[in-house]
């Protein structure tokens, strides 16, 4: 049932609103008549009604400002309004701010009875609304583990890299995780040996077993959180052990385990012990490449990073995927967002042990060579990268400030270079656009076809059009075609219907308003002011 009150400071009108309201609409249920705006901010308040329908002189002077509140911490609640025709102005505004309509005085019953249906509407979309809301609420809680597993795996791949956005994240997911951290990574040995004998089902519940065991282990000691990263790879986050040979000691009772449970061998990759949690992500990388170690040191095994490369400090903790993001930002000439992912790469860098200059260089190398690789992909015209980067200078460079300083001004002129590109081909697109628009104006043209002729995406070229028109598109075309149409009038006794034809309007009642619209006056004003300056002529 929709719960209705009616707010009015006439007796009389309250009377007869509800009593129509009770003989047309039994699925409302009229609650009780107020005369006061302290008696609907209480009901508003405690939500005591699904629609109110108003004077809107009850409100007072601050009716729209009272509407953006209710509509801001109370949208449920819906409002029919009615009033004088000197209240039009307000009523109308306060539909932006939950009236579903509004009537004039005397009300109508018809009036009355269409803004009740439109309200009946509303609520109901309203609660159909809740509904699907509170279904999807219930399968989220449901399905929440994949949402946890999702956080961790972007977490430790390093997609995740703001500190407070990790620590938000394990309190949401109720994740009790202390330093130092660690990860380890299992994987099954021969494991494209033994998938051969699984169907899809069997794959699915062969890893989750793994999982299980390993959770009663680590999860239920509180010591870890693994999730499945693959089918025959897990992934586990340690934390809280100081020395490796704990973690050591904790990863083969979880290796024992598993290979009771599924009578195969498995290997584990350990990565370094991390006091602050960003680390974890290199604390993986580390692990994933301990784990390609193991044809040297031996299957069914667990293989610390420091006992295979003790002293790399470097590899894991560069952010390669911001480097690749770097090449792709220079390429679009965005300046800003290069110092800051230049920024994040060489922070990264400092943290790492003294690094060589030979290496440095390399880095450096690395960077210009996918710069350049991309650029020419994007038939951009860069007559080579010398020119902003001289590379007889990359093997000069000595510390990690010759090699920031050197990259950062490099990036300022290439990037300035690719603005000054793009520009030049935003100029030839709206060039060539404005000629086509000219030409072809009696057409069937919209902007997204014109979009798709010069291919771009609708948006861009949208952007585009009035960055340098100052116009939009249809407005300049609407502009274009009532110019020609002037000429045709002056030029033939054609009527409007040929006229509106011939500058590609099908429709000639669209043509004669916009006509009105552009020009001040109709069609036929303008031919008879011209015919009579003709005449004086």
């Amino acid at each position: 049932m929709i719960r209705v009150i009616v707010a009015d400071f006439d007796s009389d009108n309250l009377k007869n609103f509800k009593a129509f309201i009770k003989s047309n609409f039994t699925d409302f249920k009229f609650e009780k008549s107020v005369s006061s705006l302290e008696e609907i901010q209480n009901i508003i308040k405690n939500k005591k009604a699904d629609l109110i329908i108003a004077d809107i002189r009850i409100f007072g002077t601050n009716v729209i400002s009272l509407f953006k509140d209710w509509n801001t911490y109370n949208p449920e609640i819906t409002f029919i309004l009615y009033g004088t025709f000197n209240d039009a102005d307000y009523m109308q505004k306060c539909m932006e701010y939950g009236s579903a309509g509004y009537m004039y005085k005397p009300v109508k019953p018809g009036e009355l009875e269409k803004n009740l249906n439109i309200a009946k509407k509303i609520y109901e979309n309203k609660k159909r609304k809740l509904k699907e809301e509170g279904e999807m609420l219930k399968s989220y809680k449901e399905n929440i583990m994949f949402f946890e597993t999702l956080f961790l795996k972007n977490l430790t791949n390093g997609t995740i890299s703001d500190e407070r956005e990790i620590e938000n994240g394990f309190d949401y997911l109720n994740i009790d995780i202390k330093p130092p951290y660690s990860v380890a990574v299992l994987r099954i040995d021969h494991f494209k040996k033994v998938v051969l004998a699984f169907d899809e089902g069997e794959k699915h519940i062969f890893i989750f077993r793994i999982l299980n065991k390993i959770n009663k282990i680590i999860s239920g000691n509180n010591r870890g959180k693994a999730f499945i990263n693959n089918f025959n790879e897990i992934i586990m986050i340690i934390y809280g052990f100081n020395e490796l040979e704990e973690i050591m000691r904790l990863l083969n009772e979880v290796k024992i385990e598993v290979q009771i449970s599924i009578n195969l061998g498995v290997s584990i990759g350990v990565g370094g012990r991390y006091e602050n949690i960003k680390d974890i992500s290199v604390s993986y990388r580390e692990a994933v490449a301990a784990l390609r170690y193991r044809c040297f040191t031996g299957y069914n095994s667990i293989i610390p990073r420091e006992y295979v490369e003790p002293g790399n400090d470097i590899t894991y903790r560069y952010p390669i995927e911001r480097e690749e993001l770097l090449v792709y930002t220079a390429v679009i000439g965005e300046y800003d967002y290069c110092v800051k992912l230049l920024n994040e790469i060489f922070d990264s860098l400092r943290k790492s042990s003294d690094i060589k200059p030979k290496l440095l260089s390399q880095i450096v190398t690395d960077i210009l060579i996918s710069i350049n690789r991309n650029a020419i992909e994007q038939n951009l015209n860069v007559s080579g990268i010398n020119q902003f980067f001289p590379t007889s200078v990359v093997f000069e460079i000595k510390t990690l400030d010759d090699a920031y300083n050197y990259l950062k001004n490099g990036l300022n002129n290439f990037c300035s270079h690719i603005i000054k590109i793009r520009n030049e081909k935003e100029t030839e697109i709206f060039n060539s656009a404005i000629d086509y628009i000219n030409n072809k104006y009696y057409e069937d043209i919209n902007a997204k076809k014109i979009a798709s002729l010069f291919n771009c995406s609708y948006e861009y070229f949208k952007k585009l059009f009035k960055k340098y028109s100052e116009v939009n598109f249809s407005d300049y075309l609407t502009k274009i075609r009532i110019e020609k149409s002037k000429d045709f009038i002056l030029s033939s006794n054609a009527d409007d219907e040929i006229v509106a034809l011939k500058v590609g309007y099908e429709d000639v009642t669209v043509f004669r308003a916009n006509f009105k619209r552009i020009e001040g006056y109709a069609t036929s004003d303008f031919r008879h002011l011209n015919n009579r300056n003709d005449n004086n002529n």
